[in-house]
C-alpha cells in the first residue's frame, strides 16, 4: 500500500464508500509500523490491539468495496 498514493486510492474507492484519506493514511502508518519491531516492542499490548482491530476493520471495508481478482480479506477476528 504504501507504492500507490493517497490521491489514487481515494479515486478508485467509491465517495459513498466513506474512506478518506484520514483513513488511509492510518493504513499507510500501521503498514510502516509492522515494519519496526523495536516501536512494536514499546507499545502496550492494550494501544496495539487497537491499532490492529481498527486495521482489520479498515481492510474489511476496503475489500468489500474493491472487486478484487483474487479472495477478498477475512478478518483476523471473526470467524
Amino acid at each position: 500500500m504504501s507504492d500507490i498514493l493517497l490521491e489514487d486510492m481515494l479515486r478508485v474507492l467509491p465517495k459513498v464508500s466513506g474512506m478518506n484519506a484520514d483513513s488511509l493514511i492510518f493504513m499507510q502508518s500501521v503498514s510502516f509500523l509492522s515494519q519496526e519491531s523495536s516501536l512494536i516492542r514499546k507499545m502496550q499490548s492494550a494501544h496495539l490491539m487497537n491499532l490492529i482491530k481498527r486495521a482489520d476493520e479498515l481492510l474489511l471495508q476496503i475489500s468489500s468495496l474493491l472487486e478484487l481478482p483474487y479472495q477478498s480479506y477475512h478478518s483476523v477476528f471473526k470467524i
